[in-house]
């Protein structure tokens, strides 16, 4: 069983590593590409899913692999092939444990930290970090019942990053946390007003990052990702992930 395991698992990472690898090229050739990782996101909630060919009368799951490792190695591939075709001589790190911090991607150059990136598929647990909404009513709830503080947690993720500024010697300009929606934790009735700049000026005020440093790929704050339903309407990508890139090459 392991060397079959082992080659469905060489084949996957090589056909997300392919894929990247075409991103780069389009990047490279002035095509967007943000569209294509949006869908890519979708293509790994549908395979997280797949669970459901083998269910049956006596036998069900609910098991869904996490998407958010596939995701991460295609955006960490995708830069290292940018690396190479800009000729940047980058070294990128995929989740590798430096001085006690583990950054998701970290960007460097002769031993040099350049870029720090923390991506985020599902907000769930970060929803006072991110949301406005949220925030409010976790407000209103720990000043009637004093269990939850939400401005404890914010500064605890907020801490995270002042350690990898520290750690890394770079300044927290240099850190980006990369989404690819925010419908998961968007309220549809509540934040029906709300648009991405919302979003972005809460993150600026509990992270001390700039607006930019939030990097999200789809506008739409009512199309869930991760249901087959809405990802099958046309995605409205923002240009972001492009704007992201180009400042990484830039610098």
């Amino acid at each position: 069983m392991k060397n079959d395991l082992m080659s469905v698992s060489i084949q996957h990472f090589k056909i997300i590593d392919e894929y990247s690898l075409k991103l780069a090229n389009d990047f490279k050739s002035d095509k967007t590409i943000t569209y294509q990782m949006i869908q890519a996101i979708v293509d790994f909630y549908d395979t997280a899913n797949i669970e459901k060919n083998i269910n049956t009368e006596r036998f069900t799951s609910a098991y869904h692999t996490p998407v958010t490792a596939d995701f991460e190695f295609l955006l960490a591939r995708l830069l290292f092939h940018i690396g190479i075709l800009y000729k940047k001589e980058w070294k990128i790190d995929l989740r590798r444990q430096e001085k006690k911090a583990t950054p998701d991607i970290r960007i460097s150059n002769g031993g040099k930290t350049l870029w720090i990136l923390e991506l985020k598929v599902g907000m769930s647990w970060a929803k006072s970090f991110i949301c406005p909404t949220f925030y409010k009513k976790a407000i209103k709830k720990y000043e009637i019942d004093n269990k939850w503080d939400p401005d404890l947690f914010n500064r605890k993720c907020s801490l995270v990053l002042d350690k990898y500024s520290e750690i890394y010697s770079i300044p927290k300009e240099k850190i980006f946390l990369v989404i690819p929606s925010l419908a998961s934790i968007h309220y549809r009735r509540e934040s029906k007003h709300l648009n991405l700049n919302d979003y972005r000026n809460h993150f600026n005020s509990v992270s001390g990052l700039p607006n930019r440093n939030l990097v999200i790929f789809n506008n739409n704050l009512l199309q869930n990702l991760a249901n087959p339903k809405e990802a099958k309407v046309p995605f409205q990508p923002t240009m972001e992930l492009e704007s992201m890139i180009t400042k990484l090459i830039n610098d």
